[in-house]
């Protein structure tokens, strides 16, 4: 995808830090030093002193991010790596409240906050989330869905919204198949489409039936 023109990838990285220090050198070697590596571990460093272990050996192939390196509702352990490593930490996919947005701020649990529209409650609660968030001097970079985060990276400065995130191997296929003539970024920027109504895009009904599940019964 580096050479499509998109900035940054997104990799997940394994337990064990050689595992981990092996994978991260390849990729770093593969793309070169302009892209950035956005590490998404899902949990699964589990505990506050695996992740810092893991993040301080990776740390020489420059993360843009460790994302959810401890298990989601661990804020205070959140803020820990992010403070005991020098490398940036996100998350916020998982929480469905601007409320839980706050205490997570407030903990300084994350450096960058990744809030879901589908998942917070739609326009109206993201777009608090992410003002919320400037008071903290937290960027947001919201997870998944991306026709949806699209406009809202669009009503807000870069400086709060830097990037929108495109799930290519899982998301692209997927919106190909949802909507007529959909949009992808080109050479790593987005654009709204423009003609239909609400989120710009139009529902490929003929395309949609042919993945319906028939009852043969």
């Amino acid at each position: 995808r580096i050479d499509e023109g998109y900035p940054a990838v997104k990799l997940r990285l394994p337990t064990d830090t050689k595992s981990c220090v092996r994978k991260m050198r390849m990729v770093r070697d593969a793309i070169g030093d302009g892209p950035e590596i956005m590490v998404d571990v899902q949990n699964t460093w589990e505990n506050v002193s695996t992740s810092v272990k893991n993040t301080l050996a990776i740390r020489e192939f420059n993360p843009f991010w460790i994302e959810e390196p401890v298990m989601v509702q661990d804020l205070d352990g959140h803020a820990k790596v992010n403070a005991q490593t020098g490398v940036p930490v996100a998350g916020g996919e998982h929480i469905y409240s601007k409320h839980q947005f706050r205490e997570a701020f407030t903990k300084g649990a994350f450096s960058y906050a990744q809030p879901d529209a589908v998942r917070i409650g739609g326009f109206t609660e993201i777009q608090k989330v992410i003002g919320m968030a400037e008071s903290w001097f937290v960027p947001c970079v919201p997870h998944g869905a991306y026709e949806v985060h699209r406009h809202v990276a669009l009503a807000h400065t870069q400086a709060a919204v830097p990037y929108v995130e495109l799930l290519t191997d899982s998301e692209g296929p997927l919106l190909q198949i949802l909507y007529k003539d959909f949009a992808f970024p080109e050479q790593g920027t987005g654009s709204v489409p423009e003609g239909a109504v609400g989120l710009g895009v139009e529902l490929d009904e003929a395309h949609i039936r042919e993945y319906l599940v028939k009852d043969t019964i």
